[in-house]
């Protein structure tokens, strides 16, 4: 189980903390929750409330490279607050799976590839 986002008494910790820029676009019926990980300087837990599916998986891809390119090559997919993926969506999944590899289309990850491809986790509660 992962520890809640690390505050300083009495202050949350938002997207814009750990990512800056992360917010910036928003992604169509998903909701995008950034959290560190308690001891894991390199990993980030990404949960997800809502749908992954076409109109919003690109836009997944391009946040979860946000957070590769800063540095955190653990990505923790959280995804209890998911109601449906699709098939786009599980491509956005497999695209991390793969170390970011392009696909014909969507986010290039050529020079992230190795950070991408030391772990990719799924977790489902």
């Amino acid at each position: 189980m992962l520890p809640a986002p690390s505050t300083r008494k009495g202050e949350s910790v938002s997207n814009q903390d750990i990512l800056p820029g992360f917010d910036d676009e928003s992604c169509y019926d998903l909701t995008i929750l950034l959290r560190r990980v308690e001891g894991r300087k390199a990993a980030l837990a990404i949960e997800l409330i809502g749908n992954v599916e076409l109109y919003n998986s690109e836009c997944l891809r391009e946040k979860g490279m946000k957070a590769i390119e800063a540095g955190f090559n653990q990505l923790v997919f959280l995804l209890r607050g998911v109601d449906y993926i699709s098939s786009t969506g599980v491509a956005a999944f497999v695209f991390f799976a793969q170390g970011g590899k392009a696909t014909g289309r969507g986010a290039d990850a050529g020079r992230s590839a190795a950070a991408g491809r030391k772990c990719f986790q799924v977790a489902v509660f």
